[in-house]
């Protein structure tokens, strides 16, 4: 006798997956696509049949006044269809709209506009003025910690010069010493260890300079008991933008092609017929107005 399946498994067997019994809908079951294609049905056909009608309705070259008028006549068919689907659209996505706003609105009260600024308490506005008290600690944190250090490296750079003095004076006796023949190999034993203590000093220093050296990150890290870091974090920012004075030129590289483009079509659009880089032109174009 075979073991027998365990339960989800038998049930899987018994009923297959995704159909009666597990409560969940087909997968290529949505709602509102479906609502929205049996309510428009008539829009979506006439979609269609214009789209459809393009090759009869429009030659490669219009001829003659008769037949521009029939293209414009269709011409005005599309409008009419396109109006009639953004208003459509509009008009379906209102409710949706209101529902996100109305979403937006009462969690964005409670959270607050990250960038401020803020009428009402929010988490936001307490999280900004906890992160302004922690910077103002963490550069009071740094700017002590940086002073210690480089009391540090000035103690440690005495030390140095200190050391380097006594292990040039106890080799100079040591020379002496092996010069009048007296206590030579004790002499020499002293003057060793002081190079020895003058080398070690010499690396405390550097050692020292290293640490007085340290980023505002490094000078400003703490962590709580719960073992949230925090700290410093060094980035460059501006002030006083003057929109006459600044350099364009320099922000020429950093400037999106829309942001350039959209300067071109306002320039021109208030008088600008000649400028560098552009090669501005009086164009034409088609304009239909429809009939009623």
């Amino acid at each position: 006798m075979t073991d027998p399946l365990p339960y989800d498994e038998q049930f899987q067997d018994a009923f297959g997956p995704g159909v009666i019994g597990d409560n969940k809908p087909p997968e290529d079951v949505d709602p509102v696509r479906d609502r929205l294609a049996e309510n428009y049905a008539e829009l979506i056909a006439r979609h269609s049949s214009l789209l459809a009608s393009e090759a009869e309705r429009v030659p490669e070259v219009i001829e003659d006044e008769e037949t521009a008028k029939d293209v414009s006549d269709y011409e005005g068919d599309l409008s009419k269809c396109l109006k009639a689907l953004e208003g459509a659209r509009v008009s379906e996505k209102e409710p949706f709209l209101t529902a996100g706003r109305a979403v937006d609105g009462f969690f964005g009260k409670l959270a607050g506009n990250p960038k401020g600024p803020w009428t009402s308490p929010s988490l936001n506005a307490t999280k900004a003025r906890t992160n302004d008290a922690l910077t103002i600690f963490g550069r009071k944190k740094r700017d002590a910690e940086r002073k210690r250090r480089e009391e540090e490296e000035r103690i440690a750079r005495e030390a140095v010069e200190q050391a380097r003095q006594e292990a040039e004076a106890l080799d100079a006796a040591a020379m002496a010493a092996q010069a009048d023949q007296v206590d030579t190999e004790k002499a020499l034993d002293i003057a060793v260890e002081a190079e020895n203590r003058a080398e070690q000093a010499e690396a405390d220093l550097v050692k020292a300079e290293r640490a007085s050296d340290a980023s505002a990150a490094e000078l400003s890290r703490g962590k709580s008991d719960k073992g949230t870091g925090f700290g410093l974090v060094t980035f460059w920012d501006y002030r006083g933008l003057d929109r006459g004075a600044i350099d364009l030129e320099a922000l020429r590289q950093h400037l999106p092609e829309e942001a350039i483009i959209s300067a071109v079509k306002s320039f021109i659009k208030a008088g600008g017929r000649e400028l560098e880089g552009v090669h501005i032109f009086e164009n034409t174009r088609n304009r239909t107005r429809h009939g009623r």
